[in-house]
């Protein structure tokens, strides 16, 4: 069914003022922050507000603010530089190596949007590097990878690959990476992925420049990240906009809206965008978002839509993603052999049958249900401190 479209998440009250006080301009940013430095301690904001100081420090600089606290965001941000420098290092060198070996690879989250989109690459926190590589040559990209010391907590990464679309290595320095066969999360569509190596764009002239998705592709990948991150995040927010304000993104809407509804992501891309128009009046052609409302959405988009941005049942909602996950790797054309559910998850967790896969359930649901704990005290009606 067709219908208004629903903004995909809320927002603390804090985390809002500070998503405007990072991003806007003129007065309602300045308001947004005094708003915020009011009301939180800098010693105990949630992570994802921590990964927007940076940012938050170079808009501020930009209104010529002078506050005690700025000292403080400016040393987050040299922080945010010297990690930022180290994994690009660490990218550089195994973009060199995979070149030897005549892998192609494309970057993709943080070090892409660092390099092309931001002002320096110190304004945009990286936890791990993120390389995409054609699915045909994912087992050498693994062994490559191995040649250089990187690790995988999995026996057969590659056989993860077939299954998902990234799966984590790890050096001996504790750098993380992800190594991606295909762009979207939870999503196999090798005939779309072909199209955007294609369409790919380099983010300088110099020798080494990073090879990275063009901005339609960019932005789409960055709004299909925050429909769909687990835990929860703020960041894509700030990408999103730092994106769309970019003098030299030119976005094509139109194959925007029509790359999501071809990968079942419509509803996410709505939402996020009407949560952009929201809070930050993003620059949406009012043709896009009229485009998106008209879809008929099937009855199980619509429920995979409220798994990832409502409020599923705990425990429960974590398995549902997975039952999704299965679902549009089953309809991607180069799935191979068709697994079962039971099937697809003892793939992903790298057991066999019987009672070890039973096990391996029982602990993962527990695992959840521990941390599902406050959930699960409000589903049940429940004061959470009972």
């Amino acid at each position: 069914m067709a219908g208004p479209i629903r903004i995909t998440s809320g927002l603390t009250q804090e985390q809002e003022w500070l998503l405007k006080a990072s991003i806007l301009r003129g007065p309602e940013a300045l308001e947004s922050w005094e708003r915020w430095k009011s009301a939180v301690n800098l010693d105990t904001i949630d992570r994802g507000s921590t990964r927007l100081l940076p940012l938050l420090w170079h808009n501020l600089l930009a209104h010529q603010v002078r506050d005690p606290l700025m000292g403080r965001l400016k040393g987050v941000h040299v922080q945010t530089w010297f990690m930022v420098q180290v994994l690009l290092h660490e990218l550089g060198e195994l973009q060199t190596a995979l070149g030897r070996a005549a892998i192609g690879s494309l970057v993709l989250k943080g070090a892409a949007l660092a390099k092309a989109y931001y002002p320096n690459p110190g304004l945009r926190p990286m936890d791990d590097i993120d390389l995409l590589v054609r699915p045909n040559r994912v087992s050498d990209a693994v062994a490559v990878l191995r040649r250089e010391g990187w690790r995988s907590p999995l026996r057969e990464p590659e056989q993860m690959l077939l299954v998902m679309n990234s799966t984590a290595f790890r050096d001996i320095h504790g750098h993380a990476l992800d190594l991606h066969s295909h762009v979207l999360p939870g999503g196999l569509r090798s005939d779309l992925d072909e199209v955007r190596w294609d369409r790919s764009v380099p983010t300088g002239d110099a020798p080494g420049a990073l090879r990275i998705l063009d901005a339609t592709d960019q932005l789409l990948h960055v709004l299909i990240h925050g429909a769909q991150s687990d835990p929860p995040a703020i960041r894509w927010m700030a990408d999103a906009m730092v994106i769309l304000r970019h003098p030299q993104a030119s976005i094509d809407w139109n194959r925007l809206t029509q790359d999501a509804e071809e990968e079942g992501r419509g509803l996410a891309l709505a939402g996020t965008l009407a949560q952009l128009q929201h809070l930050f009046a993003a620059p949406v052609p009012d043709e896009a978002m009229s485009r998106l409302a008209s879809v008929r959405r099937p009855r199980l988009e619509r429920v995979e839509h409220w798994t990832f941005v409502g409020a599923p049942p705990p425990v429960v909602g974590r398995l549902l993603k997975r039952y999704f996950d299965h679902r549009r790797w089953k309809r991607a054309p180069s799935s191979g052999r068709q697994l079962g559910f039971a099937e697809y998850l003892q793939r992903i967790w790298e057991v066999e049958r019987g009672r070890r896969f039973l096990g391996q359930v029982a602990r993962r649901g527990w695992r959840r249900l521990r941390l599902d704990t406050p959930r699960v005290w409000h589903w049940l009606g429940a004061p959470r401190d009972r």
